[in-house]
Parts: structure tokens; C-alpha cells; sequence
């Protein structure tokens, strides 16, 4: 290719706006035609690509290189995740994407594009391979979604937030993919297990990132499958707290307390709760106890305590 400058300047006819939406963020443009016989490649099949990273005038930031993921593993930026499924077996493609489907899993010249920026990935669909997500036999389909959640958990237990947010979300992606069949009750429940705690988790990272909104919406998904859940009312009364909504911050700390009764941490938090609300309120807060906690608050707390904490979701063991 002679000018990639030109090929993005020429008939804007030629590009497919990917999003549908035609605000030019994700656009792809087909150099060379592949085999439209065969099946584009769907959910859980791997492919193997040559890619080469360009700035939008066509200056080469990064050679061309083989590159081999899962479509929707979360493993490359998001560009190559949205657009590669829309390809051919041999075709070779443009993809013309701001920086914000630059970001992925996988670290790379154009996951380093600044806010605003534009590059050109020049894409060729060398193989496709493995079978569909949605004809893998249930059992088979289950194990990749934990799996993608360990995966999650390494990345959590590490400290890398970022990383572990996609995980999370590929697993929730496949869940949703198997909640559209008809399940029998063990799957089903599987999978409202595998959900719960992948929300939980992403809810965890959210509130480590300090994305106060989406850590609250995780939670109260959680919630709406498993009201009893302590770490989505723990985190959620500490979103509630870090909004200075004390008040409400309380009620679902009360919560959590009365389904983990010795839990030493809800009860630090909910003393901090009580002396901020008191400072706030220029009031006195030191003789304040979990115990002398205002009535009100409990009105719609009636959840039975645990007897054997051995009995809690695995989620909820602790904090």
C-alpha cells in the first residue's frame, strides 16, 4: 500500500461506519475480499491475524505482525474485538478508530494512542478456528466462563483493576450468550452462581478505581439475584458513605451486619459512618455505637442471621 493517507482520504462511500452510528470513532474499509462462503468467526473460536498499527497519514508506529486471540476473550483492543468478527478468512481490511476502542487486555502501540487520537490498523484474517461458543456443550461452555473469571481473581489479587474488569465482563458476555437458551435448573443456577459473583468482583474493582457509579449499579444487580449478599451491601453502603449519603450508607451497613453479626469490619465502617454523619451534622459522635443506631434505619432490614457462616456464599466470606 502506496499512501495510507489517501485511502483514508478518498470516497468516504468506501468505509463502513461500524457502530451504525456515523460519528466516524470505528470505521472499516475492505482492501481485499475474503472467501464470503464460509462463516465470519463468531464467539470462542480463535483466529490468527497480521496486523500492522498506523497514524491515520499513513507513518507506520508498528511493523507488521502476527497476532492470535479469542473473539470475545478480551484480549486485544477493542477495535480488533468489535471488527474482526465482520471479516472474511483471507480478507484484508482498514480500521480506522479513535483512542477509546484502542484499550484492551493485551499491551500495545495502540492501546498508548492519546485521548482524541486516531490510528489505522491494517487487518488481514489468516485463520479461524475451534468451535462457536453457543454449540459448546453446556458443561464445556460453564468451565470457560470460571475459567475467565479466575482469570479475573489473578488479576484482582494482584491489584490490576483494569485487566480484571475485562475478564469479568467476558464471562458476564458468555452468560448472557447461554441465558438465552432453554437451561435445565442446574445450569441455571451455575450460572446465576457465576453471574452473581462476577458483578461482586467487578463491583470491587469499580470501587478500588473509585468509579463510584458503576461500582453501585454491579451491586445492585447483585442485590436484585441474592438480597442476603453481604460484600454487595458491604460496597454498597461504602459507595453510599463516599457520596456523603450517610443516612442511607447506614441502612445497607445495618444490612450487611445483621447477615454477618461479627464481622469487625462492617462495624468499623459503620462507626466511621456515624462519626462523619455527626460531623456533618456538627453533632457528637464519639458516644455513638453500632448499637444505639436509630430505629428508622432497620425498618426495611429484616434479614435473618446466618447460623452457620459456613452456610454463605462463597462470594460472601469475606469482605
Amino acid at each position: 500500500m502506496d499512501s495510507t493517507h489517501d485511502v483514508v482520504d478518498n470516497s468516504e462511500e468506501e468505509w463502513i461506519d461500524v457502530l451504525g452510528a456515523r460519528n466516524g470513532l470505528l470505521k472499516k474499509k475492505i482492501l481485499k475480499g475474503g472467501d464470503a462462503q464460509l462463516e465470519r468467526p463468531g464467539n470462542g473460536q480463535n483466529v490468527i491475524i497480521w496486523v500492522k498499527i498506523m497514524q491515520e497519514n499513513g507513518d507506520v508506529i508498528l511493523g507488521r505482525q502476527k497476532l492470535s486471540f479469542t473473539i470475545n476473550g478480551r484480549d486485544v483492543i477493542k477495535a480488533l474485538e468489535i471488527c474482526v468478527p465482520l471479516m472474511y478468512l483471507h480478507e484484508t481490511a482498514l480500521i480506522l478508530t479513535d483512542s477509546k476502542f484502542c484499550s484492551g487486555r493485551a499491551s500495545s502501540e495502540a492501546s498508548e494512542v492519546k485521548p482524541g487520537g486516531r490510528v489505522l490498523l491494517e487487518v488481514e484474517l489468516l485463520s479461524v478456528s475451534g468451535t462457536r461458543l453457543e454449540v459448546k456443550p453446556k458443561v464445556e461452555q460453564l468451565q470457560l466462563i470460571r475459567d475467565e473469571r479466575e482469570k479475573g481473581n489473578r488479576y484482582f489479587q494482584s491489584k490490576n483493576y483494569k485487566l480484571a474488569i475485562p475478564c469479568y465482563t467476558s464471562a458476564l458476555t458468555m452468560i448472557d450468550a447461554n441465558t438465552r437458551d432453554v437451561l435445565n435448573h442446574e445450569d441455571e443456577k451455575s450460572l446465576l452462581d457465576e453471574k452473581v459473583k462476577c458483578y461482586s468482583n467487578n463491583a470491587a474493582c469499580h470501587l478500588n478505581m473509585g468509579n463510584m457509579e458503576e461500582a453501585f449499579t454491579c451491586c445492585d444487580i447483585v442485590l436484585q439475584h441474592q438480597p442476603q449478599h453481604c460484600k454487595a451491601l458491604f460496597r454498597k453502603g461504602k459507595v453510599l458513605e463516599l457520596q456523603e449519603k450517610y443516612f442511607l450508607s447506614i441502612k445497607f451497613l445495618r444490612k450487611a451486619l445483621q447477615v454477618e453479626p461479627a464481622n469487625q469490619e462492617i462495624e468499623r465502617e459503620m462507626k466511621l459512618v456515624f462519626d462523619k454523619w455527626a460531623e456533618k451534622s456538627e453533632g457528637t459522635s464519639n458516644a455513638k455505637t453500632v448499637n444505639e443506631c436509630p430505629l428508622f434505619l432497620a425498618d426495611d432490614c429484616k434479614i435473618k442471621q446466618t447460623k452457620n457462616h459456613s452456610e454463605m456464599p462463597e462470594e460472601c466470606q469475606r469482605i
